[in-house]
């Protein structure tokens, strides 16, 4: 009896083994990962900007639009596989990307109503030590001009709204030239919402 059981542990533990996923980014043998959004700190996105005199009203003031540029970094899964440059199989090619809010305050619930999916960009990342950028569009106008955006302005175009946080998680797809898988690669940052941003620097 006692053979019996551990023969059926054994069993058990080896079909528990074979049900992990493999099938994920970090199981491939190119490697794609986001190595930095927007230099790795938090968006202040605005309704206005005050522009390069820092004073708000004034001539200079915009309405401005929110990117972000994503950094990303290829590897080979392990030191066994090797990867030449230049050759198939040595670039990963984002294609497309989906954009979600996480509303993390009050005010910011109305930004899942601007989530993102399947849009289009394209961009190689290729294996070694170069990385590979792309900009993403966060906030444009349309957006920023609903009323629970364009409230955070001060009057008259505002009601001197409260800021507010969300999270925005960035899922890429794509694919190694020479082949057709499709692989997933996320990333995540912080934005902060507010009327007007005064640049310090």
């Amino acid at each position: 009896m006692t053979v019996a059981a551990i023969s059926v542990i054994l069993v058990s533990l080896l079909l528990s083994a074979g049900c992990t996923n493999h099938d994920g980014n970090e199981w491939q043998r190119l490697v794609v990962e986001v190595s930095a959004i927007n230099d790795g700190v938090p968006l202040l996105s605005g309704y206005w900007d005050a522009g390069n005199d820092r004073r708000f009203p004034s001539e200079d003031d915009y309405f401005p639009l929110d990117y972000v540029n994503v950094w990303f970094h290829a590897r080979a899964y392990n030191q066994v596989i090797t990867l030449p440059e230049d050759t198939p199989y040595s670039y990963f090619h984002i294609t497309e990307y989906d954009l979600e809010w996480t509303p993390l305050t009050v005010g910011s619930d109305e930004l899942v109503n601007y989530n993102l999916y399947s849009a289009p960009t394209d961009v190689l990342v290729p294996v070694g030590e170069d990385d590979a950028v792309v900009t993403i569009l966060v906030a444009d106008r349309y957006m920023k001009e609903q009323p629970f955006f364009r409230d955070l302005a001060p009057p008259p175009d505002g009601v001197n709204k409260l800021p507010f946080q969300a999270s925005c998680r960035l899922t890429f797809r794509g694919h190694e030239t020479g082949t057709d898988n499709v692989v997933e690669v996320t990333g995540a940052f912080m934005v902060s919402f507010v009327g007007v941003v005064i640049d310090v620097n």
